[in-house]
């Protein structure tokens, strides 16, 4: 059944690029801006004060003329009010609060980072604000100097006004500035995060258990839809205002993560492990990153174009680097009793990798297969990737008699009519003279129906009412062989 089902999910996630409609699987969507483009999400957090937190994963495809707004919580086009985070002309971060009157320096003041961003780079950017004197700013978890801003207003307070907040934009009385290029896992706390905390969940999804989290946008809904969702309650859904595109995110998320950041890599490892009982690790680190992190998808990927039979879990290491690109060698262990890896194809285990989410080809990084300790190792791996246990074309996932029966059956389960809504009717395409039993799984796996059939060259009719709408597997099994098909219930 593993066989079966592991190749007909990863079959249907191949799929999915046609027809999907979102992706929440690892950095899933990301909002991608062009000019006069933003998230309108209207008049809402008035009555946030410090201290807060702002969190966002920004990778800016064009430096401003002057500045680009990302986040505003007031768009007032009267005052300078509420707060705001900006890119500068030369990619530094700055953030700003108004003080309620006119649209003078006098009125604004705030913090700008010394170093700056780069373009078409993802960079994760932390400010967190115990107050309009207290502000402290990470670059992927590192953090960095700060200068006043030119603004010298002499508030200590946040003063909010009716207007709407935005998501890729920043007005104020003289012009709207739009930011150009991508932002994901927007999120905004009232509480002043530790910088454990940044580092903790700054390569993995939002814990919505996690207390003080009060926004978290991260576009994975679906990619026609106008709404950008708030997973916090309560919601404050932003609505699209122009083009705002949702694509594939190239952002180093997962589903878990662990890191190290020190001044000295010699013999530091990052592990994680699977619960299939694989374990993966980032070691030999060279090029002096300030931290590295790896991080595990319990999903199988988006995109399976290159995978021949594949793990439905994979793994990714994203470096915090300061200077030079940093390298490391990957080491991946597996466990013969993942449901992957087993005698008959073990010398045909390999990874494969990519560099992030926003590629869909998965390709051979002719690593080394070390089959007595059952490790695959790569050295010079650099900056970013993400890695997957597949097996070779010329291997098998033999698991009984049975499957390999079936490995060379040409009969096959005549699914109709597809999609169904409350029946549907199956037959072989070839004569059978045993029992056949069949059985639906949903995409979990789990068994949902079951019939057993004395006739198996009669049309049998199952009643799916129900089940939910979806995709499933049939899988028919006689005494010799064994037959799968899918179908869709709408």
């Amino acid at each position: 059944m593993k066989k079966l089902l592991t190749i007909w999910l990863l079959l249907l996630c191949q799929s999915n690029l046609s027809w999907a409609q979102s992706n929440e699987i690892g950095s899933g969507l990301s909002l991608k801006f062009s000019a006069n483009n933003f998230v309108d999400i209207g008049n809402v957090f008035d009555d946030l004060n410090f201290p807060f937190t702002f969190e966002a994963w920004i990778n800016p495809s064009i430096l401003p003329a002057s500045r680009s707004g990302i986040f505003s919580s007031d768009n007032d086009i009267t005052t300078y009010a509420g707060w705001w985070v900006r890119v500068t002309s030369a990619g530094k971060i700055e953030i700003e609060f108004g003080n309620g009157f006119g649209s003078g320096t006098q009125h604004r003041r705030g913090f700008v980072s010394t170093s700056a961003i780069k373009l078409n780079k993802w960079t994760h950017v932390s400010i967190i604000c115990n107050s309009i004197t207290d502000i402290d700013i990470y670059f992927n978890g590192v953090f960095q100097s700060i200068v006043p801003t030119d603004g010298f207003s002499s508030s200590t307070e946040i003063y909010h006004s009716a207007a709407s907040g935005s998501i890729g934009k920043y007005s104020n009385v003289f012009a709207s500035q739009f930011f150009e290029g991508q932002l994901d896992e927007i999120r905004i706390w009232n509480t002043a995060r530790a910088e454990n905390k940044i580092r903790n969940f700054m390569c993995q999804k939002a814990d919505l258990s996690e207390p003080n989290l009060i926004a978290y946008w991260k576009g994975d809904e679906s990619i026609s839809s106008n709404t950008v969702n708030d997973y916090t309650f309560p919601s404050e859904n932003g609505n699209i205002i122009g083009n705002v595109l949702k694509i594939n995110s190239g952002a180093p998320i997962g589903d878990k993560s662990n890191y190290e950041y020190t001044s000295n890599w010699s013999d530091k490892k990052i592990v994680l492990n699977a619960p299939s009982g694989d374990q993966f690790m980032v070691k030999n680190i060279s090029g002096m990153p300030a931290g590295v992190h790896v991080y595990y998808i319990g999903t199988a990927p988006y995109s399976s174009i290159g995978l021949n039979i594949a793990a439905v879990y994979y793994f990714g290491a994203f470096s915090a680097e300061t200077g030079s690109n940093a390298t490391y060698k990957v080491r991946y262990s597996y466990s013969t009793s993942n449901g992957l890896v087993n005698p008959d194809n073990e010398s045909f285990a390999d990874l494969a990798g990519r560099s992030d989410n926003s590629v869909n080809n998965w390709q051979d990084i002719n690593a080394k297969l070390n089959i007595s300790d059952d490790i695959i190792t790569r050295f010079n791996q650099a900056s970013r990737g993400e890695y997957i246990l597949n097996i070779e074309g010329a291997g098998k996932q033999v698991e009984s008699a049975v499957s390999a029966d079936h490995e060379n059956s040409s009969n096959k389960i005549m699914v109709f009519p597809n999609p169904s809504v409350n029946m549907i009717n199956f037959v072989l395409s070839k004569e059978l003279s045993d029992p056949i039993t069949y059985s639906i799984y949903n995409l979990s796996g789990q068994l949902v129906l079951k019939l057993e059939q004395s006739n198996p060259n009669q049309i049998v009719n199952f009643d799916i009412s129900n089940l939910s709408s979806g995709y499933y597997l049939v899988e028919g099994v006689s005494i010799a062989e064994r037959f799968s098909g899918t179908f869709e219930v709408q």
